[in-house]
Protein backbone atom coordinates (compact mmCIF):
# COMPACT_ATOMS: atom_id res chain seq x y z
CA UNK A 1 0.00 0.00 0.00
CA UNK A 2 1.43 3.32 -1.06
CA UNK A 3 -0.11 6.80 0.16
CA UNK A 4 -1.72 9.18 -2.67
CA UNK A 5 -1.18 12.03 -0.80
CA UNK A 6 -0.24 12.59 2.74
CA UNK A 7 0.18 15.62 4.83
CA UNK A 8 3.39 15.43 7.38
CA UNK A 9 3.26 18.73 9.97
CA UNK A 10 6.21 19.48 12.34
CA UNK A 11 6.84 22.65 14.46
CA UNK A 12 7.89 25.08 11.96
CA UNK A 13 7.00 23.50 8.12
CA UNK A 14 4.26 21.18 6.29
CA UNK A 15 4.97 18.93 3.90
CA UNK A 16 2.60 17.85 1.44
CA UNK A 17 3.09 15.28 -0.92
CA UNK A 18 1.09 13.78 -3.98
CA UNK A 19 1.34 11.53 -6.82
CA UNK A 20 -1.99 12.64 -8.06
CA UNK A 21 -1.29 14.60 -11.75
CA UNK A 22 -3.77 17.09 -10.79
CA UNK A 23 -4.73 18.20 -7.00
CA UNK A 24 -8.43 19.65 -7.25
CA UNK A 25 -7.95 23.72 -6.23
CA UNK A 26 -10.00 23.22 -3.12
CA UNK A 27 -6.96 21.18 -1.89
CA UNK A 28 -4.47 23.68 -2.69
CA UNK A 29 -6.58 26.74 -1.36
CA UNK A 30 -6.73 25.41 2.36
CA UNK A 31 -3.05 24.54 1.93
CA UNK A 32 -2.09 28.04 0.86
CA UNK A 33 -4.84 29.26 3.53
CA UNK A 34 -2.79 27.27 6.26
CA UNK A 35 0.43 28.95 5.08
CA UNK A 36 -0.99 32.61 5.53
CA UNK A 37 -1.67 33.12 2.00
CA UNK A 38 -4.33 35.37 1.23
CA UNK A 39 -7.30 33.54 -0.41
CA UNK A 40 -8.97 36.34 -2.89
CA UNK A 41 -11.68 33.42 -3.63
CA UNK A 42 -13.48 30.31 -2.50
CA UNK A 43 -14.90 29.78 -6.25
CA UNK A 44 -13.29 27.59 -8.24
CA UNK A 45 -12.40 29.83 -11.17
CA UNK A 46 -9.02 31.15 -12.52
CA UNK A 47 -7.42 34.08 -10.72
CA UNK A 48 -4.38 35.76 -11.17
CA UNK A 49 -3.36 38.96 -8.66
CA UNK A 50 -0.80 41.16 -8.56
CA UNK A 51 -0.25 44.42 -6.05
CA UNK A 52 -2.88 46.48 -8.19
CA UNK A 53 -4.75 44.07 -10.23
CA UNK A 54 -6.89 40.94 -9.52
CA UNK A 55 -8.37 38.75 -12.80
CA UNK A 56 -10.88 36.22 -12.93
CA UNK A 57 -12.03 34.31 -15.20
CA UNK A 58 -15.41 32.18 -14.46
CA UNK A 59 -15.50 28.43 -14.99
CA UNK A 60 -19.62 28.49 -14.47
CA UNK A 61 -22.01 31.44 -14.21
CA UNK A 62 -23.16 32.55 -11.13
CA UNK A 63 -22.28 35.31 -8.31
CA UNK A 64 -18.75 35.87 -7.42
CA UNK A 65 -16.93 37.32 -4.82
CA UNK A 66 -13.40 38.81 -4.53
CA UNK A 67 -11.59 39.47 -1.32
CA UNK A 68 -9.05 41.95 -1.19
CA UNK A 69 -6.29 42.21 0.65
CA UNK A 70 -7.40 45.52 2.36
CA UNK A 71 -9.88 48.06 1.55
CA UNK A 72 -9.19 50.04 -1.70
CA UNK A 73 -11.70 51.70 -4.28
CA UNK A 74 -12.17 49.17 -7.14
CA UNK A 75 -12.73 49.68 -11.07
CA UNK A 76 -13.27 47.80 -13.94
CA UNK A 77 -10.00 48.02 -15.84
CA UNK A 78 -11.62 47.30 -19.05
CA UNK A 79 -14.23 50.08 -18.90
CA UNK A 80 -12.91 52.65 -15.73
CA UNK A 81 -16.37 51.92 -14.36
CA UNK A 82 -15.68 52.61 -10.19
CA UNK A 83 -17.21 49.28 -8.86
CA UNK A 84 -16.37 50.25 -5.56
CA UNK A 85 -15.49 53.77 -3.52
CA UNK A 86 -13.74 51.77 -0.52
CA UNK A 87 -14.05 48.18 0.01
CA UNK A 88 -12.40 44.86 0.85
CA UNK A 89 -15.00 42.63 -1.02
CA UNK A 90 -16.85 42.92 -4.09
CA UNK A 91 -19.38 40.67 -5.22
CA UNK A 92 -20.75 40.16 -8.57
CA UNK A 93 -22.49 38.63 -11.13
CA UNK A 94 -20.59 36.62 -13.91
CA UNK A 95 -21.57 34.40 -16.94
CA UNK A 96 -19.51 31.31 -17.43
CA UNK A 97 -16.15 32.23 -19.65
CA UNK A 98 -16.54 35.47 -18.93
CA UNK A 99 -13.10 37.95 -17.38
CA UNK A 100 -12.66 40.77 -15.41
CA UNK A 101 -10.15 42.81 -14.18
CA UNK A 102 -10.39 44.46 -11.34
CA UNK A 103 -8.04 47.51 -10.52
CA UNK A 104 -7.64 49.16 -7.02
CA UNK A 105 -6.22 51.96 -5.52
CA UNK A 106 -5.35 51.71 -1.86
Amino acid sequence: FEPGFAILRKQHYTYAYSVAPLVPAAVLRELAREAGVHIYTEHEDVIYASHNFVMLHTLRSGTKTVRLKQAARVLDAFTGEEIAPRADEVTFTMKAGETRLLCFEE
